[in-house]
């Protein structure tokens, strides 16, 4: 089983998934693949590393750039936002959410280690599989926080502050 508690993540997404597998093949044996999945009509895919992987990104982009869509590189990622993607660990919500979304998923993992980083848990990792090429995460904790990556982040934020039974009903099962 791979390790989760990668300290860089490479997040891309290709136009079809047939590129995301084509790039795999050019990863070296000290990279780890954690997970290459459809959304859509489009390819995404996680890779991780001890080391710095901007080499595999030139070698990506050099072969495949007319396929690559988006890219994120994640240094020093909290273990939390992998064990949160992979549903193994999920924060209980407290008195404030922040609901986040994204077209690239990318994008959503790197707002989840800017909110870790800061203090903040992980309620929910989501991409969607379908044709939607959404994403989405609640972070809960410190309302000044939540306001701070709400401002920060470039994505489709929602804050919701003292959240009530209702929504506590939705996520604490």
């Amino acid at each position: 089983m791979t390790e989760l508690n990668p300290k860089n993540l490479l997040v891309m997404c290709f136009d079809s998934l047939g590129a995301a597998y084509q790039a795999v093949q050019l990863a070296g044996e000290d990279i780890d693949v954690l997970e290459v999945f459809p959304v859509g009509s489009r390819g995404h895919l996680i890779f991780s590393s001890e080391k710095p992987l901007n080499n595999l990104f030139v070698a990506i982009f050099e072969a495949l750039k007319s396929h690559v869509l988006h890219a994120s590189h994640i240094e020093k990622c909290p273990a939390k936002v992998l064990r949160a993607y992979l549903s193994v660990e999920n924060a209980q919500v407290d008195k404030h959410l922040v609901l986040i979304e994204a077209t690239y998923v990318g994008d959503l993992v790197s707002a989840a280690a800017d909110g870790v980083n800061s203090g903040l848990k992980v309620v929910d990792l989501r991409m969607l599989r379908g044709a939607s090429s959404s994403s989405y995460m609640f972070l809960t904790g410190d309302e000044f926080a939540l306001q701070k990556l709400s401002e920060k982040s470039k994505l489709k934020a929602t804050l919701i502050k003292n959240v009530n039974q209702h929504i506590l009903n939705l996520f604490n099962i």
